[in-house]
């Protein structure tokens, strides 16, 4: 201890008591005196080399400690530092802490502390203690001032730091905890400008030390102002600003500010952490709050408007990023603010306005003259953000508009008008003068046509001009939805005539206008249309006043009489021009005013409605091919049996043409279709081409049409149609172009309807293509029995009767009848009058017929057979036999009784089968939808369905399913399709059960192809499945049973038919009554003898077993399986069924599905009675266990111990070889599913073996030498030796040969043939006796060995596999 303080210390008063002098005392002294302080616990005795001790006693000393020299405290450090690297190591836990606490006491080590101004930390040497935190000082770290909770310690030297780091005496501080923990948090709290520069010296140490910033760093440094400001940047005035609100002054934003703005970092700062910065969250890039600060900022400041707008400028040129997204609140502040600078045209001088006032540069042209523009090229990011991409309101364009025609601004008034045609926003359009004329006027849009129409050659300027060709290439789609086309109309000269009288002065025209007027004629001399406008055209009089048509003549004005008192038209109207207007030349009135003529045209056959936009609708309806339905519809209607087409193709050249109704139907005596039809049409078939759109037929309750509109497809082919009926020829002229003109008002006709005698009389050359057709003749008087139609075909494409014209030839047409064969077949199922279809081409043989003949019966009967015969030119033949069910519906849920059109037909509901087909079809076609006529569509059924069905107007749908559109002929559909068609299914197949036997099921609707589509075929099966389900049709005889094979045993042979067809019917039974069998069908067949006898009402549902699954209709049958099989047998009568099948099929050996004995008959019922573990309870009390003596034992399961019946339940051998099967299988035999405690059952010992051996038929089969027997020996012995061999380990027996002799002979078996040996021909059996006593030896395993002892002479091999174990190892060995 001396050595350790100098003498001056430890000699002072306060340490005299405290340390002796160990020189002076006896060596042993010192050892005395400490084995006595650890005896006494009130003497303390220390030494410098004890570590325990010596802090024990400084502490004791610690104000003596505190007052020595630092070299002495360096001294004791030293001295500690050693003693803990020898003693510390091994001090106990306890003891650790102890010495701990002494440490933390001592004042030895070094504390660094700072004052103001906080240029240099200094140390002194105090206790580390416990009331603050002592932390390990960060080298570098600059000057702390001094923080209540921290104390920073640096150790001088390695033994100090020795001595904390041994006891963990200071705490490592990471850093940044340190520094935003603590040193921040410190400072934050101090406003001297001294800690704002101690402040700037610890950010730039912190982020000098993260050049590379962590995710925390970054959190961290950006919740404190720890960013050096710009402004006030002197030593006197630091001030610090959060990372957030600190803008980088090289980035994109930074042009957003002021330059007086404190918004960015103190240069030098930023250059020396420029890097840092950027990481930890500086702003840099455009964000939302950045946005809304800057936009508060324009709207608020007082700078200059000029350098606004360049900040503005910079703003909209900045990128918005693909998160960029403002809240509703600030979007909507953002548009509505006025923080946009503009110059005021009016005031001179700068206003601020909201972005809702201001449209892109983009726009100018559209708004410049009434919103403001940015002149400035704005990106779409931020047109959308301001609102710019906004639909521009209709009101501004339109402002826009009348603007720009004031000043007669043509790039103004293009832009508007071009974009008011892309939005489709034309129609405000019409009453403004903005379509520019060729004259240099803006007109309205009525008062236009594009460039190449009649006004190029007859001006109506100023009233109608044609429209400036330049601005037709720019505007053509705004022309096209504003109406103006290149053809003008009645209306449009009506127009002009109407302005032209408003402007004429006491009744009389300028010459001007009469110019206009006689343009206005001529023009309507070469426009087609509405003959009634044309009417209204107004013609000049002499002295230039307007009169109507009728009361103007040309011609000579010399004529007698009456004449004098007639207006004549104004000599501009030249000859030509009257004679196009149809003026009635003076001569003529006059003659016909002197004799008299009424002006009626009573053989007119004009329609009611306006025919060619009928035509045209009903074209666009109904395809073409469904022409040749509607004719069959018709014809049927009219009670025709026979429809034929016929293509008359002018081979010799066209009809003669001399003698016409008029001269301008010369062009159409050339080829043509013809359709003929048996029927002749009455009074109101006629009257129904008046009634167009309505129908002739839409009251008769029997027709097959419905909406009058079907006779129209002919103008498919025609534009001029013309037939003869009865004793009447008509012609019809829609487009009213070649026919007579009425005297009336001198329109063309659109129809004439004349006798067959006066068309003969005085135009026979219109009836001369008829002549020789179907039995018509020009020279026959009597009226036509027939209806023939004659429809020739156009010469172009062009009609107004179709929107898309396509030319229909002669050609085109033969194909169209060529493809209608395949749905003709099909066309006469539910027809009632019509029986033949047939085409072919004028002169030559039919191409094809089509013949349905009824078998017996009449049409009115609910069950038909019809057939249906097919033959073409090439010599092809087909022949189907359909059966078919149709039935009248009477009643009807009240609501949709009036559904649809169908209102006033009778309503009926119909199935085709289709049962037989023979010949070479040319297709086979699937089964569809009928509505009399084939729809079309196709049907997932095995039948065809015909019902009323109310159909759309172009016979395109049939609606079922959307109940909110058509709601009503939906609801009535979909009645016909889940009530009406299910229920005569039903009587349907009924009918025809009886009749075909088990091919029925194939006509049942079933999910056997699959799954469904969704469809009419899925609604019927549906709903049918559903009403079969229903109680009130569990007794319907729909089920025809199983057809079994009688044998010859059973029946007597009579006479049958030669041809081989068979007169029978089926017998059937109902859904309570059949018991169905879901079997396998190999299975079934097998023992079809045994379930005919057993199942009197047995039906093999096949197929619609998932059916009735999946609408639970098998919960209500019986089901021939595992429950109905047991129960069976549980009766005496039906066990003797079944042995006297097992007899005979024994007795026959194989029946006609190949089942060969009674052992696989049995295997198989039983795997039918036993499928499953959960079918053991039913079979509880059945006889159907076979017994060895050919006989049937009851299953049964008791608790008790019972008779066994396992003994005699082989059937011969076969179950005991399964059950030497080291691997049974319950496959196999499936009594072994049945051996549990509770059964009568279980499986054989070796104590059964010999009463199954000595079995008469058993023992039998031993002395065979059949593959059987050979195969079974094996297996005998595989479950034979390992028994064996139990049986003698448990016994005294030592050798191996008496241990097999002795147990055979236990088990009865030494006299029975078990062995086998082989004489190179066959196997040969002996006994174990003979085997003992006679010249028998193991055959060797080794081939040359076995080969040798084949030479001994007498000597038999006896096969190893065959014999105990204990025998096998006995072969002899020759060597």
């Amino acid at each position: 201890m001396c050595e350790l303080l100098s003498e001056s210390e430890w000699a002072s008063p306060i340490s005299a008591d405290l340390i002796l002098d160990s020189k002076i005392l006896p060596i042993e002294a010192p050892k005395l005196m400490q084995s006595m302080a650890t005896e006494r616990a009130d003497l303390m005795f220390a030494t410098s080399s004890h570590l325990q001790s010596l802090l024990a006693w400084l502490v004791a000393n610690k104000d003596f400690i505190c007052n020595i020299p630092s070299r002495q405290k360096e001294n004791l450090t030293r001295q500690l530092s050693l003693l803990t690297w020898q003693q510390g190591w091994t001090l106990p836990t306890e003891s650790k802490r102890l010495v701990k606490q002494h440490m933390l006491q001592l004042p030895i080590f070094n504390q660094v502390t700072a004052t103001a101004p906080y240029k240099a930390s200094s140390t002194r040497r105090t206790a580390i203690g416990t009331s603050t935190r002592a932390v390990l000082m960060i080298e570098g770290l600059p000057p702390i001032p001094s923080i209540p909770s921290l104390a920073f310690f640096d150790p001088g030297d390695m033994h100090e730091k020795n001595l904390l780091d041994s006891f963990d005496l200071l705490e490592e501080m990471p850093l940044l905890d340190l520094f935003f923990e603590h040193i921040v948090l410190h400072l934050e709290e101090a406003e001297e400008s001294v800690m704002a520069e101690v402040k700037l010296q610890l950010v730039d140490f912190v982020l000098e030390k993260n050049l590379r910033p962590s995710d925390s760093f970054k959190s961290r440094f950006s919740k404190f102002k720890l960013v050096h400001s710009a402004i006030c940047s002197s030593h006197d005035c630091i001030r610090f600003r959060f990372p957030a609100s600190t803008v980088d002054p090289t980035s994109t934003i930074s042009n957003l500010f002021f330059d007086d703005e404190d918004v960015f970092p103190e240069p030098g700062f930023l250059r020396r952490h420029h890097e840092v910065l950027k990481t930890c969250g500086i702003l840099r890039e455009l964000t939302p709050e950045i946005l809304m600060e800057r936009v508060h900022n324009f709207a608020t400041c007082s700078k200059d408007k000029q350098q606004l707008i360049v900040k503005v400028k910079h703003l909209f040129g900045l990128p918005l990023g693909e998160n960029f997204k403002l809240t509703p609140a600030s979007l909507k502040e953002l548009r509505t603010l006025k923080w946009l600078p503009v110059l005021c045209s009016t005031l001179k001088e700068y206003q601020m306005v909201s972005p809702e006032d201001f449209r892109a540069v983009d726009d100018k042209d559209l708004v410049d003259l009434v919103l403001c523009v940015f002149e400035t090229s704005v990106t779409p990011d931020w047109k959308g953000l301001l609102g710019w991409n906004r639909v521009i309101e209709r009101e501004t364009l339109t402002k826009q508009l009348t603007q720009s025609l004031a000043q007669r601004s043509s790039r103004r008034i293009d832009k508007t008008l071009a974009h008011l045609s892309s939005r489709g926003d034309c129609s405000t359009l019409k009453q403004y003068h903005c379509i520019l004329s060729r004259n240099g006027e803006y007109l309205l849009p009525d008062r236009v046509s594009l460039p190449g129409s009649l006004l190029s050659r007859y001006s109506l300027t100023p009233f109608l001009d044609e429209v400036e060709p330049s601005f037709v290439r720019k505007h053509s789609q705004l022309l096209k939805e504003l109406g103006v086309g290149q053809n003008l109309t009645y209306d449009d000269l009506l127009r002009v005539q109407s302005m032209v009288i408003d402007c004429t002065q006491s009744g009389k025209l300028s010459n001007d206008n009469l110019s206009v007027v006689v343009s206005l004629l001529e023009i309507s001399t070469r426009l087609q249309g509405d003959s009634k406008a044309s009417s209204l055209i107004m013609i000049p009089d002499t002295e230039g006043q307007l009169r109507s048509r009728a009361d103007v003549v040309c011609g000579d004005r010399d004529v007698a009489g009456k004449a004098a008192s007639f207006s004549f038209v104004h000599p501009k109207i030249s000859p030509e021009l009257a004679e196009h207007l149809g003026l009635e030349n003076a001569y003529a009135r006059a003659n016909r005013l002197g004799i008299e003529i009424e002006d009626m045209d009573d053989d007119e056959y004009a329609p009611r409605e306006s025919l060619t936009t009928t035509i045209s609708d009903t074209l666009g309806r109904y395809p073409i091919e469904s022409t040749f339905s509607e004719f069959l519809a018709n014809a049927n209607d009219c009670g025709a049996t026979q429809v034929s087409w016929i293509l008359d193709d002018c081979a010799h050249g066209a009809h003669e043409s001399t003698a016409l109704l008029s001269e301008e139907l010369k062009d159409l005596q050339g080829s043509a279709l013809f359709v003929y039809n048996s029927g002749v049409f009455s009074d109101r078939d006629f009257q129904g081409f008046k009634d167009i759109g309505r129908g002739g037929k839409i009251d008769d309750e029997t027709s097959t049409g419905m909406f009058g509109r079907g006779a129209m497809t002919m103008y498919h082919f025609t534009d001029v149609p013309m037939l003869i009926s009865g004793s009447y020829f008509l012609i019809l002229d829609p487009q009213q172009r070649l026919l007579p003109r009425r005297r009336t008002n001198w329109e063309r006709k659109a129809g004439v309807k004349v006798t067959l005698a006066t068309a003969r009389r005085v135009f026979p050359d219109q009836l001369r293509p008829f002549h020789g057709l179907q039995d018509y003749s020009m020279d026959d008087d009597d009226p036509y029995n027939g209806t023939l139609y004659r429809l020739p075909f156009r010469s172009t494409e062009h009609t107004s009767l179709k929107e898309t014209p396509t030319f229909i030839g002669i050609d085109e047409t033969e194909v169209l009848l060529e493809d209608y064969h395949s749905t003709a077949q099909m066309s006469l199922l539910f027809l009632r009058s019509v029986e033949t279809i047939d085409f072919r081409i004028r002169g030559r043989t039919p191409s094809w017929s089509v013949t349905a003949r009824r078998q017996g019966g009449s049409v009115d009967d609910i069950f038909q057979d019809i057939n249906i015969t097919s033959s073409q030119q090439s010599g092809a033949t087909s022949e189907a036999l359909w059966r078919i069910g149709i039935t009248d519906i009477e009643k009807a849920p009240k609501e949709l009784v009036n559904a649809g059109r169908h209102a006033n037909k009778i309503t009926e509901c119909g199935l085709a089968a289709r049962l037989k087909l023979e010949g070479s079809p040319e297709s086979d076609l699937p089964n569809q939808v009928f509505c009399t006529l084939p729809t079309g569509f196709s049907i997932q059924l095995p039948v065809s369905v015909h019902a009323s069905f109310a159909i759309t107007g172009d016979r395109k749908t049939i609606p079922y399913e959307d109940m909110k559109q058509n709601s009503t002929i939906t609801a009535w559909n979909r009645w016909l399709l889940t009530e009406c068609i299910p229920s005569l299914y039903l009587d349907f197949l009924k009918d025809l059960a009886p009749r075909l036997g088990e091919k029925v099921f194939d006509f049942w609707p079933s999910l056997k192809s699959g799954t469904w589509k969704q469809g009419f075929g899925d609604v019927i099966h549906k709903a049918f499945w559903n009403r079969l389900a229903d109680e009130r049709f569990e007794s319907y005889q729909l089920f025809p049973l199983v057809e079994t094979r009688v044998t010859t045993e059973q029946s007597t042979p009579l006479k049958t038919r030669r041809d081989g067809k068979k007169r029978k019917l089926f017998e059937v039974t109902s859904l309570k009554s059949a018991q169905f069998d879901v079997l396998r069908e190999t299975t079934s067949a097998k023992l079809m003898p045994l379930l005919s006898k057993l199942c009197p009402n047995w039906v093999r549902p096949r197929h619609l077993w998932h059916d009735m699954v999946a609408f639970k209709i098998h919960l209500k049958t019986t089901i021939i399986g595992s429950q109905h099989i047991c129960k069976l047998f549980k009766l005496e009568s039906n066990c003797v069924i079944l042995e006297t099948f097992l007899e005979r099929l024994e007795a026959e050996g194989t029946n006609h599905k190949g089942l060969t004995t009674r052992d696989e008959a049995m295997k198989l019922l039983l795997q039918i009675a036993l499928p499953d573990s959960s079918s053991m309870e039913w079979i509880h009390g059945c006889r159907i266990m076979p017994m060895l003596d050919q006989t049937l034992g009851t299953i049964k399961f008791q608790t008790g111990d019972g008779p066994s019946l396992f003994r005699e339940d082989a059937p011969k051998h076969a179950t005991l070889l399964a059950s030497f099967d080291p691997k049974p299988q319950p496959l196999r035999n499936p009594l072994l599913g049945l051996l549990t405690e509770s059964s009568n059952l279980r499986t054989i010992g070796i104590s059964d073996i010999e009463s199954f051996l000595v079995h008469a038929d058993a023992s039998s089969v031993h002395h065979s030498t059949n593959d059987n027997m050979n195969a079974w020996i094996v297996k005998f012995w595989a479950y034979l030796d390992p028994r064996l061999q139990t049986l003698r380990e448990g016994g005294n027996i030592k050798t191996k040969a008496a241990s097999a002799s002795d147990l055979l002979k236990a088990l009865k078996l030494h006299d029975t043939p078990i062995y086998r040996y082989h004489d190179g021909a066959s196997w040969h059996y002996i006994t174990p006796q003979q085997f003992e006593g006679g010249p028998y030896i193991v055959a060797p395993s080794d081939r040359k060995e076995h080969d040798l002892c084949k030479l001994l002479p007498g000597v038999k091999t006896v096969d190893p596999n065959c014999l105990p174990l204990q025998l096998k190892g006995h072969g002899i060995k020759l060597e």
